[in-house]
């Protein structure tokens, strides 16, 4: 089994940009990192092994404890090659269950990643529904590249368009609970927005 966590690299301008329209470059950075944090929190958990693929290169003596996470670099393609390219990783090294992550929700925690291997003892794929239309997890037990192909990435679309290539061909899934992602302002939650003081 095998944990993939996605995460960007805490870069003011280049994390939550959406959200920093609203309250800032630093500020959004700050969110960032508290996502990051709750992220390797309850990755750390998960009784599988771990990699954590960062978008521009790798960050060391962060919230990631090197003893528990190989660090990677994601591939330079866009982002449905990136997952493909960790998954296609994850499964050359013979991992039969593959759950991915990013770090954009703070509701995610170590339950819903054990959920999620628990379903693929009997489905093909599970994928976590976001309330903004996209997916919070991805789970495999063997690659189906078409998953991740002509996607129109942060759209809310991107679900609908998965369960429909997963109907299509017939693979069999399960759909874990819906979650927030945050990915505008009037996405941070109450508690977040105190310890921001925004």
């Amino acid at each position: 089994m095998l944990l993939i966590v996605f995460v960007k690299n805490s870069i003011p301008g280049k994390v939550k940009t959406r959200i920093a329209k609203d309250i800032g470059d630093e500020k959004a950075m700050e969110l960032y990192n508290i996502l990051k944090a709750h992220t390797a929190d309850i990755s750390a958990q998960a009784d599988a092994d771990k990699w954590v693929f960062y978008a521009d290169y790798i960050e060391n003596n962060d919230f990631f404890n090197e003893s528990l996470f190989d660090k990677k670099l994601q591939a330079d393609a866009e982002f449905g090659m990136r997952m493909q390219t960790a998954f296609d990783e994850g499964f050359a090294v013979g991992h039969d269950k593959i759950v991915l992550i990013c770090s954009d929700c703070y509701e995610l925690n170590s339950d819903h990643i054990r959920e999620a291997f628990r379903l693929l003892d009997h489905k093909e794929a599970v994928l976590g529904p976001a309330f903004d239309g996209g997916y919070y997890l991805i789970g495999l037990r063997k690659m189906y590249s078409v998953l991740f192909d002509e996607k129109s990435w942060s759209t809310n679309s991107v679900l609908s368009d998965t369960i429909e290539d997963l109907n299509s061909l017939e693979i069999s899934y399960d759909l874990l609970e819906p979650l927030s992602d945050i990915d505008l302002a009037a996405d941070i939650p109450n508690d977040l927005r105190t310890k921001l003081n925004i």
